[in-house]
């Protein structure tokens, strides 16, 4: 079995002793980011198509030419070559689109089956081949030589966009390693590759308490989408709150809830159903009963 939520200090000790229960220890970020995923349904997608558009500003680079003003209409965008090979990812088109940063969970995804279906397994053998400082020196210089140059005068510009924000994530063990430094990951102690020992770091910070309070996983994880099952049994002929509140305990602690949730959970859900299971499940993704392991 397992403890309850809070048990008596007493009680955790003597089932520590007795080996029956270990030492409270919080989930690694792998661990909590998935566990966040599959409880919110965030493995498919949870909205149709087109039913959360949001306006967001990209920043982009414009040339100006040799002149500060443009008489021929709006300067051209000026678009940053890309040098190399960078492997498939799911939504690396959609993070450039956006300007680099606006979910950056689900950038980073791998696109396996991309990978699996190049055939360039000899030129990446061959680009692993160990070669010398002045090879390396030599490879780089033709790569800037080879890049297109545009002297002039440039300026930055912030243009609105808009975007169909209905995101679907993979597993962490699917995604390029290690993460952006502002990644959820690299955020709730993801080693980086900067020097060899850069053991995790289990200490909690107000960096990994604002973004379990504001992220965005945390946020889209927690709410009520039409494709959702519960959707079902919060609205419509099919209403149910007290199977809906059973569903979500289940689905986030593994247990059933004791009488006095279940009627706290009601009250919540009194109102508006959906907004307020929106406000329980961001509860409970942020108590010590989810984050932790007992």
């Amino acid at each position: 079995g397992r403890l309850d939520a809070e048990p008596p200090a007493k009680a955790r000790r003597e089932a520590e002793m007795a080996f029956v229960a270990g030492t409270t220890r919080r989930m690694i970020g792998e661990a909590l980011f998935d566990s966040i995923a599959v409880a919110g349904n965030l493995t498919e997608y949870k909205w149709p198509a087109g039913a959360n558009q949001k306006t967001v500003q990209v920043r982009q680079r414009v040339y100006l030419g040799d002149e500060e003003t443009a008489k021929d209409g709006p300067p051209p965008v000026e678009k940053s070559p890309v040098v190399g090979r960078v492997p498939a990812m799911g939504g690396g088109s959609a993070m450039q689109a956006q300007g680099g940063g606006y979910d950056l969970e689900n950038s980073i995804s791998l696109d396996f089956g991309a990978l699996l279906a190049r055939d360039e397994v000899e030129d990446e053998l061959e680009s692993m081949r160990m070669q010398s400082n002045e090879e390396l020196e030599a490879r780089r210089m033709a790569l800037m030589n080879a890049r297109p140059t545009r002297r002039g005068k440039y300026k930055y510009v912030y243009r609105d966009q808009t975007v169909d924000d209905n995101p679907r994530y993979s597993s962490s063990f699917r995604m390029a390693t290690p993460a952006p430094p502002d990644h959820f990951l690299r955020i709730f102690g993801q080693p980086g590759r900067d020097r060899l020992g850069d053991f995790r770091n289990f200490h909690a910070s107000m960096r990994q308490a604002l973004m379990m309070l504001n992220g965005k996983l945390t946020h889209e994880a927690a709410r009520v989408g039409t494709y959702e099952s519960l959707h079902g049994l919060l609205q419509g002929e099919g209403k149910n709150l007290s199977e809906a509140v059973r569903r979500t305990y289940l689905y986030l602690f593994t247990r059933t809830p004791s009488k006095i949730e279940m009627e706290e959970a009601m009250a919540l859900l009194a109102e508006s159903p959906v907004e307020g299971m929106a406000d329980l499940r961001w509860a409970m993704f942020n108590s010590h009963e989810f984050k932790f392991i007992p």
